[in-house]
């Protein structure tokens, strides 16, 4: 615990912690699937700055409408996911019926959800009014 109150009192994070070991690990779809392994103590830190000073800044109507309007949102992706699903197996289908192949051109935009805008996310920060050191904190994380 003192390096954790070592790290947000001085704004300071060790940098093994911004280091992930990527290990390869066999599953059933392909031969091999890259598992992020971060410090448990990185991952500890991340849940006491959101449980002690993110959470805290957002009121309770807030959170649980946010909450319910992602849920709402992600059972429409969800069945808007199936029916492109569908469509497209359909398509395929009825194309190698004429064809003897069928060209796809797939695109994996998972990696597009990892990253965030620092500029709008700081402005955000800065505007319901969090500590400065939190604020530094999650920068430099």
């Amino acid at each position: 615990m003192l390096v954790l109150h070592c790290s947000l009192s001085t704004v300071c994070v060790p940098s093994y912690w911004l280091n992930a070991i990527l290990v390869p690990h066999p599953t059933k779809i392909s031969d091999f699937c890259p598992i992020s392994v971060t410090p448990d103590l990185s991952r500890i830190a991340e849940k006491i700055m959101v449980c002690n000073w993110l959470l805290p800044f957002i009121p309770a109507h807030t959170l649980l409408y946010w909450i319910n309007l992602l849920l709402n949102l992600l059972i429409v992706l969800l069945l808007l996911l199936f029916t492109l699903l569908v469509t497209l197996l359909d398509f395929l289908s009825i194309s190698l019926l004429h064809n003897q192949y069928v060209r796809c051109l797939m695109t994996d935009f998972r990696k597009a959800s990892d990253t965030v805008y620092c500029v709008i996310l700081l402005s955000k920060l800065v505007k319901f009014d969090f500590p400065g050191f939190v604020i530094n904190w999650i920068f430099l994380f």
